[in-house]
């Protein structure tokens, strides 16, 4: 089966639809189970019917996650907290369980299929629309590569239930085992899949096109209802192509003027459609804003945040200091009064929260493996003191850069409008103190651990927070405009915005990784056609592939020092097979100096790839049979015999060396890239 063949096309539809039903009827029962009933919310049905979705989605979810790990996974919190949501739920609106026919416990008149009979054709038209979208705009060449490491994650929590990113090394070792902090919730969401989806896709195509768009067309029906709610008018066809601007939305002008670059240092990178694993952060924060409108219910904010908190360890590190502080501020602040005793239970509960995952790593962490992170309090110090201009002004541009775009895209109404702008803060007094406060904590915590790999990514989760406020700010402008000018306005400045930026840095069209190498490695040359033909007639009937991966300092020299992590980048010939077959992963058998070259003057990258290389499957191998006094030849031919390797790829006449006497059936050669693809006997 060709990647784009029409057969897969409607196999990533229908199990897209298929998902998003199966999450509505969960989230009738949980709506149920709680009193919600069958009849509309205050809201309308919009509302409703978008909460039975979220809730179904993440219920489903978290219970496969929780049989699946026996409970050794974060998703257990999500469930004790839903469990306590249910419970004071019914407590409060005085409800036993409905009653059925003849007084039996039951669901009484209830149908179960209320939201699906409403919703079926928005379902059909979104899972069409996303999975057209993902496969014409795929991610940037990094993105992609990321989303095949959640696959790899995503199949070994299936074989072992192990909540870790060790990937296929928990099925060899158990060193490997113990849980780890990270974004679980869209993995598991696709491991689930996955229990379907293999007969008939590939991995990579289910977890690229199905998880993403259940997620996406949540996010969808979030949007609508956002619109409805916050405008007070019925979402038409105008509200509904405007909502579907905002998917696009990238608040960023830091490609035009590249000198910004070095100030703000990473900006709105983190559109929707930019960054798979920051997906579930714009939906699952859309309702803790929604449930801090108004009087808040103080049950919803603690569900909504504890959920916030799970989908991503990064938005528990934010929030909790970023309530915590407007707490603090309320108790020395004239006319903190209003919102003390509120943010002090909230305090308490995100706190608690953090708590209970702080002692869940901590009790069912590895004790054996290292950390990709240094958690030394010297190294910080260090850092800081030969770096504190460089942070110092990158917080304060990237403060102001953030305010900048906020105001830009919001003032226009407090000049026009500035009463319908008042009201907003009064009515949304709390969600502006969310945004007010976990914005600079976010840049703030970015640019402090700027050393640590990956660290940017704290402020993804405050630019992420004023793209939705933005979006939030215009539905409840929209009340008092005509819709479809107001719409035609919204699209030209959140569709505009990403198109024009697009055709400017020159990324309007990605390579897809699963059909061709891209620009990162290899400087750009892309495989020759007979050297893809020649690997796909070896992998073509297969389902599962193992093999490894071999590159030589000329390999390594030209790229980024975390593109080079063994265990989370691959080849480029690894993403194209992964596009062909059910299941393939390719271990690095690359030796740690060849890795490391070129890094002897950048002491944090070295020390991050050496903890890196230190969790690899082929270093604990290496370390286990050390006493037996192996040459690297014969190392890496216990460790192909080992995990039962059918084939390696080869880059670099150095490391061709290293394989002398290897039974080799067949071996291949690209004449662009000059790389080798080795079928083992």
């Amino acid at each position: 089966m060709t990647p784009n063949s029409g057969w897969q096309f409607s196999w990533e539809v229908l199990f897209s639809i298929a998902g998003c039903l199966v999450c509505l009827t969960i989230g009738e029962l949980v709506l149920r189970a709680r009193g919600g009933g069958g009849e509309a919310w205050e809201g309308g049905y919009r509302q409703r019917d978008f909460y039975c979705l979220f809730h179904g989605l993440t219920v489903g979810v978290s219970l496969y996650a929780v049989v699946v790990a026996w409970f050794a996974t974060v998703q257990t919190l999500v469930l004790v907290a839903y469990a306590g949501w249910i419970w004071m739920g019914r407590r409060r609106v005085g409800a036993g369980w409905p009653a059925g026919p003849g007084g039996r416990p039951g669901f009484g008149g209830w149908k179960w299929y209320g939201s699906i009979r409403r919703r079926w054709l928005e379902i059909v038209a979104g899972c069409l629309l996303f999975v057209c979208l993902f496969h014409l705009l795929p991610e940037s060449e990094y993105k992609q590569n990321d989303s095949f490491f959640y696959l790899k994650v995503a199949e070994a929590m299936n074989t072992t239930g192990q909540e870790n990113v060790h990937a296929i090394n928990n099925e060899y070792r158990q060193v490997f085992y113990g849980v780890e902090a990270y974004h679980y919730f869209e993995i598991w969401l696709n491991a689930l899949l996955l229990r379907v989806t293999r007969f008939c896709l590939p991995g990579i195509a289910s977890f690229r096109y199905i998880g993403y768009t259940i997620l996406s067309v949540a996010w969808l029906f979030g949007l609508l209802m956002a619109y409805e709610q916050l405008a007070r008018k019925r979402a038409g066809l105008a509200a509904v192509v405007f909502c579907l601007s905002m998917v696009f939305f990238l608040p960023d002008i830091v490609d035009y003027w590249p000198w910004l670059r070095h100030y703000v240092v990473y900006a709105f990178d983190n559109n929707y459609l930019e960054r798979p694993n920051f997906r579930v952060v714009y939906l699952y924060l859309l309702p803790l804003l929604f449930s801090l409108r108004g009087r808040p219910d103080f049950r919803d904010v603690v569900l909504y945040s504890v959920c916030w908190c799970v989908v991503s360890y990064l938005c528990c590190v934010v929030l909790i200091p970023a309530v915590v502080l407007w707490w603090a501020v309320s108790l020395i602040v004239r006319g903190g009064a209003v919102y003390r005793g509120f943010l002090r239970r909230w305090s308490g509960a995100v706190l608690a929260t953090g708590a209970v995952l702080a002692g869940f790593y901590l009790l069912l962490g590895n004790p054996f493996l290292p950390s990709y992170y240094s958690d030394s309090p010297a190294e910080l110090v260090s850092y800081l003191r030969h770096h504190a201009y460089y942070v110092g002004t990158t917080i304060f541009t990237s403060l102001a850069y953030v305010a900048v775009l906020i105001v830009w895209y919001t003032g226009w109404f407090w000049v026009f409008r500035r009463q319908l702008s008042v009201g907003f803060l009064r009515e949304n007094g709390l969600v502006v103190l969310l945004v007010a406060g976990i914005i600079p904590v976010s840049i703030v915590l970015a640019r402090t651990l700027s050393f640590q790999d990956n660290a940017y990514q704290l402020a993804f989760i405050g630019y992420i927070v004023a793209s939705v406020f933005i979006m939030y700010f215009w539905f409840s402008m929209a009340a008092n405009f005509r819709a479809f000018g107001f719409a035609l306005a919204g699209c030209l400045v959140f569709a505009g915005g990403y198109a024009i930026r697009k055709v400017w840095t020159g990324q309007e069209a990605f390579v897809d990784i699963t059909r061709q190498n891209g620009r990162i490695v290899y400087g750009g040359r892309p495989y020759s056609a007979q050297y893809l033909a020649e690997v796909s007639d070896f992998v073509h009937g297969k389902s599962v592939l193992r093999g490894g991966y071999i590159g030589d300092s000329s390999y390594y020299s030209s790229l980024y020092y975390s593109r080079r992590n063994p265990n989370i980048y691959f080849p480029p010939l690894t993403y194209i097979i992964a596009g062909e077959v059910g299941n393939n992963y390719e271990f690095s058998l690359s030796a740690a100096p060849d890795i490391l070259t070129g890094l002897i003057k950048a002491p944090m990258e070295a020390g991050y790839l050496g903890r890196a290389i230190g969790r690899s499957g082929f270093y604990q191998f290496e370390g286990q049979t050390r006493r037996a006094h192996l040459d690297r030849a014969a190392l890496i031919r216990a460790f192909i015999r080992d995990r039962k390797l059918g084939y390696l790829i080869v880059t670099g006449e150095g490391a061709m060396r290293d394989l002398e006497g290897l039974p080799v059936e067949r071996r291949y050669r690209d004449v662009s890239t000059g790389e080798y693809f080795l079928i083992l006997k």
